[in-house]
């Protein structure tokens, strides 16, 4: 992927066969770093504090909010990062051939990375059950919204697809 050209995901449609095309969202390096300072500041400010769980119900309610939240900002996530912009292409058989190819290395490396990403949250929130200390409640929230934005880009007929190859 060239710097200038920016990177796309197809959907194939498999009812009506249309292959559609979304182009990547080009990052702005500035507000990025600029975000990136404020977070390191957020949390170099609140890593002295640990969150009272006083009652296994609270404890549990907690977790409970972590979970809804973050998987609903995952999929909201991807549902803005890709479905903006479809744009119907068409292509013949031997080229979508090759994007079916290149797909399939493309999932095995969005499988290893969406399960590397699901052993992180899970570590920091066995490390938070432990502690209570703030950091790894927010990494575990962190990972776990990037595990449900990247488990969005999985179904049943991906895996199908790639099964007959």
């Amino acid at each position: 992927m060239d710097k200038n050209n920016p990177g796309f995901t197809l959907f194939l449609d498999k009812n009506s066969g249309r292959v559609y095309k979304a182009y990547h969202k080009k990052v702005n390096q500035l507000i990025y770093w600029i975000a990136f300072a404020l977070v390191l500041a957020l949390l170099r400010s609140i890593q002295s504090l640990n969150l009272p769980a006083g009652t296994p119900l609270a404890l549990s309610i907690l977790l409970l909010l972590e979970l809804t939240i973050s998987f609903f900002t995952g999929y909201r996530l991807y549902k803005s990062y890709y479905f903006k912009n479809l744009k119907e292409v068409f292509f013949d058989q031997t080229r979508l051939q090759e994007y079916i190819i290149s797909g399939k290395r493309m999932l095995k490396i969005d499988l290893i990375a969406t399960v590397s990403s699901f052993v992180v949250f899970v570590l920091s929130l066995v490390l938070f059950l432990f502690t209570y200390w703030i950091i790894w409640y927010l990494l575990s929230f962190l990972m776990l919204v990037l595990t449900a934005y990247m488990l969005c880009s999985f179904s049943r007929d991906r895996f199908k697809l790639y099964k007959h190859k």
